[in-house]
């Protein structure tokens, strides 16, 4: 890990230990009639030096950039530092660029042009800092909420009518304000410039660009179209893209994809992601970054609406400020184990609580719970457990609590909802849903984190011509919510014999009596309950909804329950949600 996380100058940060003797220190100086007070230096490099600053009326402090530009192109690549930080002023995820003075070289006395850039002070510290400090990487959530601020921060640099280019994402380069925003600072390297080889290049010129980018960029954190021009890509907007790939795999693993910095590995895209199933949340999008061909690399507006679609589907809230800092070395082991396993089996302070439940239009009498089935050839009335052994009763369920166990954290909790009003949304956002869970080549979709659709799994020599083979679910329902933490309702209408060890399994035939297309109101109200306190029961819990095609019954039943669960009033607005999640 430390080869990942070195000392990088640019940032400024109070808690920096950097206390080098420097005579600037001490002076007062006075920039926009504002006089200054130079109190510290916080940190240094080869060109520049940061210090804190304190405003000598108010006593409010500072970061202030001192720079050198020993030459022409030194002095332009600061006025383009200073130029972009104005043109970047005021977004929140983005360090607010306050002031700055210039004296030419022939009024110095050191013979170099000196600048003198005012900005915020950011005393939370770096986030390099306190990962440096931890022996564990930050929850889920917390990974969600930095990713989520920074992602923010370079939707804006690439948005504008002349889109910035940063070129140096790093983690280094991520700083936390006093009040625990993501700040994103050092634009010396950002650039409006893209450059498109193409088979009239020469190699000369290839070469010249790949000494820019060798320049202005960080070996680890390059994209193949950076260190390969021979592949004629576009050295573009993709670059930042490929970088905020690498901060999120640094943020969910301590460690880099390339660290190493292998120009073969990097223009192959050669990285491994380790199997902690604990943050597989956020695998499409590192897949998505990785992509070689930048065109095919995922936009930071769309990692963004993927990382609304995972915050949705886990009940974090983007908008809360971070609660982090370097992590005390007097913590003990237990503590430490303590809270990696509360994080590892998701569970959260505060849970979204349990809607009301919706009143039947008429007194109809409802089935009782579901219980094991029996030797009797003829289904009760009610969901049939058909996997437990006869002589051992299925887990009982767990009573609700009060908060529900964070059951529908991915549909409801906070106002604002992103998919409070589904049909008003753009279709762009609705695709982001379906994108924002990891695919496998079996036919699974996820319409939430916890709620999984599915064809109807096929076994002998019927898996010669349908897929979802019985074996390939099961290993990958084991692999991705081990110890049997699913329930499987079966609403097909065909019995079998189910190969998913001691997982719950639920027959739902007796809700659709013979030649009956829909299912019986009051039992798909029994069904959605039970799904409900299946899912209350423990946090880790997920149900697989299956028919024979995947779609229309399943359909019925995940609609039922985003209706039974109060996201919506309308049907067509659940049937909405589930087209755009379910693989046609």
């Amino acid at each position: 890990m430390s080869g990942i996380f070195q000392s990088a100058f640019g940032y400024f940060s109070a808690s920096n230990n950097v206390q080098n003797e420097n005579s600037f220190v001490g002076q007062v100086i006075e920039i926009s009639s504002v006089k200054l007070r130079i109190k510290r230096v916080i940190a240094e490099g080869g060109y520049a030096v940061v210090f804190v600053a304190q405003d000598v009326s108010t006593s409010v402090e500072y970061a202030l950039k001192r720079l050198l530009a020993a030459d022409e192109d030194s002095k332009k690549n600061v006025m383009q530092e200073v130029n972009v930080l104005k043109k970047l002023a005021g977004h929140p995820n983005i360090i607010q660029y306050l002031s700055a003075s210039y004296i030419d070289k022939s009024k110095t006395s050191h013979g170099q042009h000196e600048f003198l850039l005012i900005t915020e002070l950011c005393t939370g510290g770096s986030l390099v800092e306190i990962l440096q400090s931890r022996s564990t990487p930050f929850d889920p959530e917390t990974v969600c909420q930095i990713f989520y601020q920074t992602c923010k921060a370079v939707a804006h640099m690439h948005s504008l009518p002349e889109p910035i280019i940063h070129r140096d994402l790093k983690i280094e380069n991520l700083l936390i304000s006093s009040d625990g925003t993501i700040k994103l600072c050092d634009f010396g390297s950002s650039t409006l410039e893209e450059f498109q080889p193409d088979l009239t290049w020469t190699s000369n010129q290839r070469s010249m660009l790949e000494d820019n980018m060798a320049k202005f960029t960080t070996p680890m954190y390059r994209a193949p179209e950076m260190v390969d021009t021979w592949n004629n890509f576009n050295v573009g907007k993709a670059v930042d893209t490929w970088a905020l790939g690498c901060i999120l795999y640094i943020l969910c693993y301590m460690k880099h994809p390339f660290e190493d910095s292998s120009k073969l590995r990097i223009i192959n895209a050669n990285y491994t992601l380790p199997p902690d199933p604990k943050y597989s949340c956020f695998h499409s999008i590192i897949r998505g970054c990785f992509q070689v061909d930048p065109e095919k690399r995922l936009t930071a507006l769309e990692i963004l609406e993927r990382l609304a679609a995972i915050a949705e589907s886990n009940g974090y809230n983007l908008k809360a400020p971070l609660d982090i800092t370097a992590q005390p070395t007097t913590s003990t082991p237990n503590d430490l184990l303590t809270n990696d396993l509360n994080n590892a089996n998701g569970i959260r302070t505060a849970p979204p609580p349990r809607p009301v439940q919706p009143s039947p239009a008429h007194n109809v009498p409802r089935p009782p719970p579901p219980a094991a089935s029996q030797s009797n050839p003829h289904p009760p009335p009610r969901p049939a457990l058909i996997q437990n052994p006869p002589n051992k009763q299925p887990e009982p369920q767990k009573s609700i609590p009060s908060g529900g166990g964070g059951l529908f954290s991915s549909l409801k909790g906070v106002s604002g909802s992103f998919f409070k009003n589904l049909k008003d949304t753009s279709s762009k956002v609705m695709q982001t849903m379906q994108q924002s869970i990891a695919r496998t080549d079996l036919d699974i979709s996820y319409i939430t984190s916890r709620i999984l659709v599915m064809p109807y799994p096929s076994e002998g020599i019927e898996s010669a011509y349908r897929t979802n083979h019985i074996e390939d679910v099961r290993l990958f329902l084991d692999s991705r919510h081990p110890n049997n933490k699913y329930s499987v309702y079966n609403v097909s209408g065909r019995s079998h014999y189910s190969k998913f060890g001691q997982a719950r399994v639920v027959d739902c035939s007796f809700a659709y009596p013979e030649h009956f297309k829909a299912p019986l109101l009051n039992s798909l109200y029994q069904l959605c309950e039970d799904i409900y306190q299946y899912l209350a029961g423990d946090s880790r819990n997920v149900c697989v909804v299956h028919c024979v095609d995947g779609k229309a019954t399943s359909a019925t039943l995940v609609c039922g329950l985003l209706i039974y669960a109060g996201l919506y009033e309308v049907p067509e607005d659940a049937l909405q949600m589930f087209a755009v999640c379910v693989v046609s």
